[in-house]
């Protein structure tokens, strides 16, 4: 694990050519698999800190210089601190979601790492009432491209419902289904 991330997160390699989506994918699979105690090991911890500063808008220069697609690799690089199991990944990811003005796939890997952090667990009690406001506002928007920054908001706010409604009877990370109608219409061809 550790030995992979220090090589995967020099600029030489991440940065190569064409493979800087791939690269970041991969990061992102070995944070997946690291305990959760060693992601604060130093290469965990410079893994997280090249995976957010990949998500910076900025970044998108930098992506579009080395040959990728900078879309994609912001995106890509959204989906991969889904797998950092940290408090402070989580607020960052909060705060990529109420930012304003980002393109409909960004938006929904931030949303989706936001739910796979709520589902391991890793929000405390103070911050899931900012989480579930946000989302509650998220879930109803209907923008252009929308359709699964709005859905992965929707489940993040069913999932805060009943983790405060289980709140009296322990702590429990099981979750009835949400089930929920497209309000984007036309089925699969919808985005």
């Amino acid at each position: 694990g550790p030995v992979v991330l220090e090589a995967a997160t020099s600029n030489q390699w991440l940065l190569a050519k064409g493979t800087a989506a791939f690269a970041v994918f991969s990061i992102g699979r070995v944070l997946d698999e690291l305990p959760t105690a060693e992601l604060g090991t130093p290469a965990a911890v410079e893994a997280t800190r090249v995976l957010q500063s990949l998500c910076n808008p900025i970044a998108q220069g930098k992506a579009a210089a080395a040959g990728g697609d900078p879309n994609i690799v912001r995106t890509v690089a959204a989906f991969a601190l889904g797998n950092v199991r940290t408090a402070e990944v989580g607020r960052a990811l909060l705060e990529m979601a109420a930012a304003q003005g980002e393109g409909p796939d960004f938006r929904a890997a931030v949303w989706h790492s936001l739910l796979r952090l709520l589902t391991a667990g890793v929000f405390d009690e103070k911050t899931l009432p900012e989480l579930g406001a946000l989302a509650a506002k998220v879930a109803g928007e209907r923008t252009a491209g929308g359709k699964y920054v709005s859905a992965y908001a929707a489940e993040v706010v069913h999932r805060v419902a009943c983790r405060q409604a289980a709140e009296d009877s322990g702590p429990s990370l099981e979750f009835p289904p949400l089930i929920r109608f497209c309000s984007y219409g036309d089925g699969w061809q919808a985005r």
